[in-house]
């Protein structure tokens, strides 16, 4: 993931799951961050079989906190 000028990027591999890669960091059972971008190749969904790249405008500041 990067940033720059509070807009984000990241990639999501196939496979990612919040409650085992960001859970245990932000320690909540969903993320609660309001989140607004476009999803630039791949698909997010609950299975996929290729990385989503997403870029965030809004809630990327917010993402995984503690």
């Amino acid at each position: 993931m990067s940033t720059q000028e509070g807009v984000g990027r990241a990639t999501f591999l196939p496979g990612w799951k919040w409650s085992e890669h960001v859970k245990p960091i932000a320690g909540t059972d969903r993320c609660q961050a309001a989140h607004m971008g476009y999803v630039v190749s791949g698909r997010m969904k609950v299975v996929g079989d290729e990385p989503c790249v997403f870029v965030d405008w809004q809630g990327f500041a917010d993402y995984a906190k503690r």
